[in-house]
């Protein structure tokens, strides 16, 4: 896997639409910017922030299907 260095970044456009517009990903070593195709606003999260936000995702989703399980 290639790693990021720093001073470099790496920019991609996603499937993913805002407004019919593709949102535009950015990755640099401690963090990535996200913004939509098009415009200059642009919204910074570290890479921290975010697998904190996946696993809270990822523990919603679990407890959701246990409380499914005890309902059924």
């Amino acid at each position: 896997m290639t790693k990021l260095s720093v001073g470099r970044k790496l920019k991609r456009e996603t499937l993913s639409l805002d407004r019919r517009r593709p949102i535009i990903v950015e990755l640099f070593p401690y963090h990535c910017c996200v913004r939509v195709k098009g415009t200059r606003e642009f919204y910074a999260v570290d890479w921290e922030v975010l697998l904190a936000v996946a696993r809270k995702m990822d523990a919603r989703e679990k407890l959701a299907q246990k409380e499914q399980r005890r309902a059924s």
